[in-house]
């Protein structure tokens, strides 16, 4: 008897959570919940960048809709400086990738 309660408590809380992932909008989270991204990762996923070819990579996947040219790349203690020029909008951009968890953010 023990064992089909914790089996379907196992089970129950096993399927609320694969509801929950199929649809992570539904809920109304003040920060937002980790989703499946139009690129088919997860945002805000963590994911360490440890050189300078990861992090090439990293912005050509997150600019994969536009035209980018990363005019200088410079390695820092705990992130990537890249100077980047994005054609279709005609600017120029200063971000940093943090190395621990691959999180960009511009700088300029």
């Amino acid at each position: 008897m023990v064992k089909k309660i914790v089996l379907s408590i196992i089970l129950s809380s096993f399927l609320f959570h694969l509801a929950f992932a199929a649809d992570c909008k539904k809920f109304n989270r003040p920060f937002g919940y980790y989703c499946k991204g139009p690129r088919g990762g997860w945002y805000g996923e963590r994911r360490q960048v440890k050189t300078e070819e990861e992090a090439k990579s990293l912005i050509k996947e997150f600019f994969s809709n536009k035209e980018v040219i990363i005019n200088k790349l410079t390695d820092k203690k705990l992130f990537y400086e890249v100077e980047i020029y994005i054609k279709d909008e005609d600017s120029n951009n200063i971000l940093i990738i943090d190395k621990r968890n691959g999180r960009m953010r511009t700088i300029d």
